[in-house]
């Protein structure tokens, strides 16, 4: 090989592996001056750790290509991991978080799947193709240094390069600051180190004769933010009617503007709509049903004489363990799309909610006429990347959407179209003779603090979704229909909600007096504090009062606070303590009403 070629190949390799990632790490990172450089030399220690490895490749005896085509390998991965992270970086505002990605196993390529449509072949293929690349970059750079390995050091002094690489290595390590702290992650996910587990509520306390028929819809990703119509972002005002459809429904019963999800997922939404759990920065628990300490809505009803069907516009039941954590917690039937006579589709998040709410109406009406239902429908469709459906492009408010809200706002429009479709199948079909509950499954941030992507935040824009209560039409007067509650509950009290509407008798947790025009006496006044979830990125606990809300970092041990009254674009937080144990802020800032109440509290 020409010498020029050798030095071209080496030099495209540093811009590749060292200078350029260091740079645009360092300015993500805001780093100027010197700390831009040592973020260079901290890039460089890997890239000339890889080159010393080759050089002392050509000094083996004659298993040496097989040697070099192993550090070319691992070299090229690491060049794929290096720009995947950068570009994550860049194009959601935040570093990767790996746990987010362990956390859903195997679902992460199905994920990709149904963000990417049509384009995830293309990334699949552009992705081999920079390996391809980078590999054979660094195949050249080896064949160079075999040519030519006399010239650079003599054999015996091979183990010198080595010793020193290895020494700078080991006291550099720690600046590594894009896959190496992701390694350790890893490592710390694969030792299970302790997490904030969650507490579990005395479900024994739900148990209920019941009555009327109970009928769930989960939406995706609300922002009730973005929905009200007063979200200002970039100067510019979003003040448009983005779900006039829910507010039309809204008039047969009471509509919370602002309600608390108590995490950022759809299978973590699971645990608190249906089981009342909160405070998991641990695993889902919808891929190990098993550790559930308590007992789950749908268990309960079961018991009392309730079919419990779950319906769910993906098409792979497997997806998250769905299934499987359905049937555990107590649901008797599960229908998928394909189980609807839908075919699988691997390109988008489920099928369209129109055409959806249709095939689950049609599935009910085959049932015995007179059975008291639990039934829990979730649509998909409208999910991040929030792309839209060209059928509904006349609906949208933003004809050439230019920023993530206004692709958010299209979609969520989109959405709240199906919703009459809905409304008028379920009252078809109840004849308004059951409760009805809509809620989002969570929200999701539209950048009012620089993220797009709910795997990162702990701010009111990660948690604030709107809900919906409509009680059985025979009911209307003991409810405050038609009005707009001003209290802010969370989605963990709706299982202690649902039973006290059903028999009357006061829960603990419930907030069904906040529904109704006369709540009964002698019960205990609703606690307005909750505990809300970001467990990616970190991890952080959200104790969300009225007035305040207390911030609990868990890698870094630091505890904040945060002024709503003074603050409320969350711009200033008061640092309250540092280096303060898990256990010091549960005890001294958690809500009273889960610490008395906690059946399991690990």
């Amino acid at each position: 090989m020409h010498p020029i070629v050798g030095l071209g190949c080496l030099a495209v390799a540093a811009f590749l592996y060292a200078v350029v990632p260091s740079v645009l790490l360092a300015l993500l990172q805001g780093q100027r001056g010197y700390v831009l450089l040592r973020s260079v030399t901290d890039q460089f220690v890997t890239f000339t750790l890889a080159l010393t490895m080759l050089l002392g490749a050509t000094r083996l005896p004659r298993p040496r290509k097989a040697v070099a085509g192993t550090i070319v390998s691992a070299a090229a991965t690491y060049g794929l991991a290096l720009w995947f992270l950068i570009g994550y970086w860049v194009w959601t505002g935040h570093q990767f978080d790996i746990r987010f990605a362990l956390d859903a196993g195997g679902d992460v390529l199905r994920t990709l799947e149904s963000t990417l449509g049509r384009f995830f072949l293309p990334a699949i293929g552009m992705t081999i193709a920079l390996f391809a690349c980078l590999a054979l970059l660094w195949w050249q750079i080896a064949r160079w240094f075999e040519e030519r390995s006399g010239n650079f050091f003599r054999s015996w002094t091979i183990s010198l390069p080595l010793g020193l690489q290895a020494l700078v290595w080991h006291l550099c390590a720690h600046e590594q600051r894009m896959v190496w702290p992701e390694l350790h992650a890893l490592i710390e996910q694969a030792q299970e180190h302790p997490v904030v587990g969650p507490i579990f509520p005395d479900s024994r306390e739900w148990q209920t004769r019941g009555g009327e028929s109970v009928y769930v819809l989960q939406l995706e990703s609300g922002n009730a933010l973005a929905l009200s119509g007063a979200l200002e972002l970039a100067g510019r005002r979003y003040d448009g009617d983005y779900t006039p459809n829910l507010r039309r429904i809204a008039q047969d019963g009471v509509f919370f503007p602002i309600f608390w999800a108590n995490s950022v997922q759809s299978n973590r939404a699971l645990e608190n709509i249906l089981c009342g759990i909160v405070n998991n920065a641990g695993p889902a628990l919808s891929y190990n049903p098993g550790k559930i300490a308590s007992e789950c809505l749908p268990a309960v009803l079961r018991r009392a004489g309730y079919a419990t069907i779950f319906y769910v516009a993906f098409d792979d039941p497997d997806f998250m363990n769905y299934r499987n954590f359905a049937k555990a917690i107590g649901f008797d039937e599960f229908y998928d799309a394909p189980s609807l006579g839908f075919p699988a589709r691997k390109d988008s998040w489920g099928i369209d909610d129109c055409t959806f709410y249709r095939s689950v109406f049609a599935n009910l009406r085959k049932r015995p006429p007179g059975e008291k239902r639990f039934v829990y429908i979730e649509v998909s469709a409208h999910h991040y990347p929030f792309a839209g459906q060209a059928q509904y492009a006349h609906l949208h408010p933003f004809i050439l959407p230019q920023n993530p809200v206004e692709w958010y706002l299209n979609s969520w429009v989109e959405q709240d179209h199906c919703l009459e479709v809905f409304y008028h199948e379920f009252r078809e079909f109840t004849g308004g003779d059951a409760h009805l509950f809509v809620t989002p499954d969570h929200s999701w941030p539209v950048g009012t603090h620089g993220n797009v992507l709910n795997d990162f935040g702990w701010y009111d824009e990660n948690f604030a979704i709107p809900f919906l209560y409509v009680p059985p039409l025979g009911r209307r007067s003991e409810f405050r229909v038609g009005e707009q509650a001003d209290a802010q509950p969370s989605l963990a009290d709706l299982p202690a909600t649902i039973v006290e509407l059903l028999d009357g008798v006061p829960r603990k947790h419930s907030f069904a007096p906040l529904l109704q025009r006369q709540p009964a006496d002698g019960r205990q006044p609703y606690e307005p504090c909750h505990i809300l979830v970001q467990p990616y990125s970190g991890g952080a606990i959200v104790i969300q009062r009225p007035r305040e809300k207390y911030v609990y970092h868990i890698n870094t041990q630091q505890l904040e606070r945060y002024d709503r009254r003074h603050d409320p674009n969350e711009r200033n937080p008061e640092v309250v303590a540092e280096n303060i144990p898990y256990s010091r802020v549960k005890a001294d800032y958690y809500c009273d009403r889960y610490l008395r109440s906690a059946q399991v509290s690990p």
